[in-house]
């Protein structure tokens, strides 16, 4: 049998990859072939749809899972990937696999639920059961809290955004914007000095406004940096 399978590429800078991606179909009655996703020409460019055909030698049944595998190239490049679909044969449904996650590291595999939301009690096959229970015990892993003190609220335990996961940074745009509005926010306070320090309090959102005539940031968000900034360097 012949699955028509969809993979979607991120739409953000350096989503894309030139290293090698593998899936492998999991059903209720068996795997599909482990097969290299490869057409002619660039395959996963950023904000690409890539349509591939897998093979399987027998009816796999409902599809419960999708396996990613990413292998390096020349380099190692993270990949974001941001769905597979999946075509049946002899079906008009079409199975849709979310993703919206970086794959980090040569050899890193993923394994993807069908998209259609599930309560622990709607897991019946023991396949279902054990990837909902790995997939929690990675989580758990990968997200943990610190206490930075008694009394504190708990903060995430991570030193930098480096030590964060990749999934849960700023991506490359929004870094550069932040960063860009940052160092105007900066420069127009070092230009305003004398007006700052001589003229009246700041008693609203509106001489915030005025302060920052110039700054404007279609990701950031004009209001909200207003009052980063102050608040970050008064």
């Amino acid at each position: 049998m012949e699955y028509k399978v969809t993979v979607a590429t991120g739409t953000s800078e350096y989503s894309g990859t030139n290293n090698y991606v593998y899936i492998t179909l999991v059903g209720e009655r068996g795997e599909s072939e482990r097969t290299v996703l490869d057409n002619p020409g660039l395959d996963f460019c950023r904000g690409a749809e890539d349509d591939y055909t897998v093979s399987s030698a027998a009816d796999l049944g409902p599809l419960i899972l999708v396996r990613l595998e990413k292998q390096k190239y020349w380099v190692e490049d993270n990949w974001f990937c941001r769905y597979v679909k999946v075509r049946v044969p002899g079906e008009r449904c079409i199975y849709t696999f979310p993703c919206y996650r970086w794959l980090v590291g040569d050899g890193v595999v993923v394994e993807l639920r069908e998209g259609t939301a599930k309560k622990l009690s709607d897991d019946t096959l023991p396949l279902e059961i054990a990837h909902r229970k790995s997939e929690l015990q990675e989580r758990q892993k990968v997200y943990r809290w610190l206490a930075w003190a008694p009394g504190i609220p708990k903060c995430i335990d991570a030193k930098s955004e480096a030590d964060l996961p990749q999934d849960v940074r700023f991506d490359n745009e929004k870094r550069s914007d932040f960063v860009g509005s940052l160092h105007y926010a900066l420069l127009e306070l070092s230009l305003k000095k004398l007006a700052i320090k001589f003229g009246k309090s700041w008693n609203d959102l509106d001489d915030f406004k005025r302060i920052f005539w110039k700054l404007r940031s279609p990701i950031a968000g004009n209001n909200n940096f207003y009052t980063f900034s102050v608040a970050a360097h008064t």
